[in-house]
């Protein structure tokens, strides 16, 4: 979200980034005035990764155009609610499990040539949104919903989100990194928190950006 792309696909790190005066939300002005504080900061030895859509353990299971902040997720698919998607889920979008962001984060810094860089990481391969939460129903052992299209406000902040958001890298040393945890594992993972415990978190998660913003 803090790249100003016109919404093609995919997104290295080439393209523009968003600044605190060109960006157009709170979200992403308060986003980009931390990495640029980071970026110069008194050290010198920083690798900073953007990771799109971080599944697994203790994760939350989007919902687009939500964006990871429904609580009711599990019990709604579980009660073959219809699912509202936009563009009925035909949206490519990417990914990475938190040990393979792990993993990542050590080979990079290792790295002193890579010190200094913004680093996209993602599963090189995305999944649609409809074929994520086919996936989602299919460990839950329940039937897929129907799909409805969800239609937003374009001037909205979700509006941002309802486009294919594919992460790619065009640096050689993040081409080379083994992600070895595929859609179904990390929605295998994000499952063992426990519904409860879902709900919970989807509850905090979404007051939070409601104070935020």
């Amino acid at each position: 979200l803090l790249y100003d792309h016109d919404g093609s696909a995919p997104v290295d790190e080439t393209c523009r980034s968003f600044t605190t005066s060109t960006a157009r939300y709170g979200y992403q002005c308060k986003k980009a005035a931390l990495e640029m504080g980071w970026q110069h900061a008194a050290f010198e030895d920083w690798v900073m990764l953007r990771a799109n859509h971080i599944l697994g353990r203790g994760s939350l299971l989007g919902c687009i155009p939500d964006h990871n902040r429904d609580p009711r997720l599990l019990e709604r698919l579980a009660g073959a609610e219809p699912l509202a998607l936009v563009s009925a889920g035909q949206i490519n979008v990417s990914y990475a499990h938190p040990i393979d962001l792990a993993s990542a984060a050590v080979a990079l810094l290792t790295e002193r040539h890579c010190l200094g860089r913004v680093v996209n990481l993602a599963h090189p391969v995305p999944v649609r949104a409809v074929d994520y939460y086919r996936e989602i129903c299919h460990q839950l052992r329940c039937p897929m919903p129907q799909i409805t299209t969800a239609e937003i406000d374009p001037t909205n902040f979700w509006a941002s989100t309802a486009q294919d958001n594919v992460f790619s890298t065009h640096w050689p040393e993040s081409r080379a990194l083994t992600f070895g945890h595929d859609i179904r594992a990390c929605i295998r993972d994000a499952l063992t928190v426990g519904e409860f415990r879902y709900r919970q978190m989807g509850a905090f998660l979404r007051q939070r950006l409601y104070d935020a913003d």
